[in-house]
């Protein structure tokens, strides 16, 4: 190893003269400026009060809220076939079928007739099993455009053939073929 730094004692000597100007390059300039920081290593009562003047503290950041309109709710209107029918410019905002005659009977008892189903009708003027036993072909398609969402029911679930058999007083044969009367309509 000492024969390399006999050999190249120039490069030695190149190297160490980097190592002395990088060293009084970094730690040189610092020593010799003056600093308007105090030294931390000074006593508190050696260090001086500050020249400049102090800068005034910034004002609070104040939030911008955007408070938005009240909105009043609106509620939709449910739109049935007979405001439907009525819109349209129909005379009429109820089924042409023959008018219920004396009584509503309780159409719940039909099969496939729940609350919703028979308020419905009863809206529609439809309030008696021997009118339902009456209906046609034509008043059946009649009074399905104004069911809604209960559109097809009549024929699905036979109201014609109950309601005949609800309106003669026949419990017996409406419970042969389609259940015990007053059981559950679904």
């Amino acid at each position: 190893m000492i024969n390399w730094a006999i050999d190249y004692w120039y490069l030695c000597l190149i190297a160490l003269l980097i190592g002395i100007v990088t060293a009084a390059w970094i730690w040189l300039p610092t020593r010799s400026a003056p600093s308007d920081l105090p030294d931390i290593d000074e006593p508190a009562g050696k260090i001086g009060k500050p020249t400049a003047a102090a800068p005034s503290p910034l004002e609070p950041v104040k939030p911008v809220i955007d408070v938005a309109e009240p909105v009043k709710f609106v509620a939709p209107v449910a739109e049935t076939p007979a405001v439907t029918a009525a819109t349209a410019g129909e005379s009429a905002a109820k089924p042409k079928i023959a008018p219920a005659v004396g009584e509503a009977d309780d159409l719940s008892l039909i099969k496939g007739v729940g609350p919703k189903l028979k308020t419905l009708l009863a809206g529609l003027g439809i309030s008696r099993f021997d009118q339902i036993a009456a209906w046609s072909d034509a008043d059946i398609a009649e009074v399905d455009q104004y069911l809604g969402s209960f559109k097809g029911r009549i024929t699905r679930d036979n109201w014609v053939e109950q309601a005949g058999y609800l309106a003669r007083g026949d419990h017996a044969g409406f419970a042969a073929r389609f259940g015990a009367v007053g059981s559950e309509n679904k």
